[in-house]
């Protein structure tokens, strides 16, 4: 088990894979810090405009993972029209708190919903041991208890706020966050509005992606044509100098 949970090097990226959407090796390691720091950990990216192997551009997220033999494996989500309520056989009250951000136990398993693609993400409770990561954290954090009601609630999948002197902090299951647990300062509508816009902004062209959606971004070559473009200015301008017609 620990095997496959550990961080995920460069050189066991299966850019193959990648490349049958568009992402070059090169593309693939100039995406946002964040963005690849979340995929390398096994998380899900930002939403990003692809194309699949036959030239139709998809919204979907990605993610690396490893299988059971320990390998790693590309996996790509694809935006939904809306979830697969049927799949996990989900009553309509439990679909109602996916929608609020909530994580709800089910058949022996955490499920959340990834509002973004409307996919629906997954962990086993026998393998998460979200009980003892919660304890972790707790004990990190000065002046803070949790009581005995307090615990069931965040391990029953629903935020819990708590005092911390004069400050409010929520604290909460999250499969997409490397522990699994969260916690924010601020009380549960903060906690709310987190989950639906998690990702982090950027500057339009600083990377060579442009933000498509509030949380996604494309591949644009404008960032390295711009580059290029001020390489050949420079060139030209030496030339001139060297000439006498410094400009």
């Amino acid at each position: 088990m620990e095997n496959m949970k550990r961080q995920i090097k460069e050189n066991e990226i299966p850019y193959r894979q990648i490349a049958e959407y568009g992402l070059t090796r090169e593309k693939f390691l100039d995406l946002p810090k964040k963005a690849l720091e979340k995929i390398m950990s096994g998380r899900l990216s930002p939403l990003f405009m692809l194309r699949d192997s036959q030239g139709r551009q998809m919204q979907a997220k990605l993610t690396l993972k490893r299988d059971e033999q320990g390998e790693v494996t590309f996996m790509i989500y694809p935006r939904q029209k809306e979830m697969d309520a049927a799949l996990y056989r989900l009553q309509e009250e439990e679909i109602r708190r996916l929608k609020d951000g909530q994580t709800i136990a089910k058949d022996g398993s955490w499920l959340q919903l990834d509002r973004d693609t409307n996919i629906i993400l997954q962990m086993k409770m026998s393998e998460s041991r979200l009980e003892k990561k919660l304890d972790s954290i707790i004990s990190n954090l000065d002046d803070v208890q949790l009581g005995t009601a307090q615990r069931d609630q965040i391990m029953s999948g629903r935020p819990v706020t708590i005092s911390r002197g004069d400050t409010e902090l929520t604290v909460g299951i999250d499969l997409n966050t490397t522990m699994g647990i969260k916690v924010i300062k601020g009380g549960l509508d903060d906690w709310r509005q987190r989950m639906m816009v998690e990702w982090d902004r950027v500057t339009p062209g600083a990377t060579g992606y442009w933000q498509t959606s509030e949380n996604g971004w494309e591949y644009m070559s404008y960032g390295r044509q711009e580059r290029e473009r001020e390489a050949t200015r420079e060139v030209q301008r030496q030339e001139h100098r060297s000439r006498g017609y410094s400009r």
